[in-house]
């Protein structure tokens, strides 16, 4: 396996940037790296970090909990049809139904972060309402300065739950 440079012309500017690894310095065989849009909708200007994402063909990341705000903008996305196969949703604590419903008809990937939703008080984690709707969420580890970054841990907690 020879090694290339991982930014061997990187341009300035974080768009350019970002569009240089997208198409170029991560679009290598085999890919070891997954690059992924930040796109927290609790922030002002996420529409051009969503857009950015899409036509650099990137999955778009966002935390999606019952505060900040966050469930008004999330049912106005999920009205407007803003949501796809190419989002992922961690936490989803809070939403609504019609926002679930919205989650589970367009393919959209749903994270559960069980610790640390129970530590954060983010909510009850919703592993049943994703399981009704036929959405299978991977879990999350999320916050590593909170809790432990360990899988078997977030699975345990998980296990844990649902014996109660």
């Amino acid at each position: 396996m020879q090694l290339v440079p991982l930014f061997p012309k990187m341009r300035h500017g974080p768009t350019l940037s970002l569009e240089h690894l997208a198409r170029e310095a991560l679009n290598r065989r085999p890919i070891l790296l997954t690059l992924i849009m930040g796109g927290e909708i609790y922030l002002p200007g996420y529409e051009k970090a969503w857009q950015l994402g899409r036509e650099l063909e990137l999955p778009i990341a966002a935390h999606v909990l019952g505060n900040f705000g966050i469930p008004k903008v999330f049912d106005q996305l999920a009205q407007a049809r803003q949501m796809g196969p190419d989002n992922l949703f961690i936490h989803m604590t809070g939403m609504s139904d019609a926002a679930w419903k919205v989650v589970a008809d367009n393919g959209v990937a749903v994270s559960i972060a069980v610790p640390i939703e129970m530590t954060m008080r983010h909510g009850m984690p919703p592993i049943l309402k994703a399981m009704e709707l036929g959405v299978r969420p991977s879990l999350s580890t999320d916050v590593e300065c909170t809790m432990t970054a360990d899988f078997f841990e977030a699975a345990g907690v998980k296990r844990d739950l649902f014996r109660t």
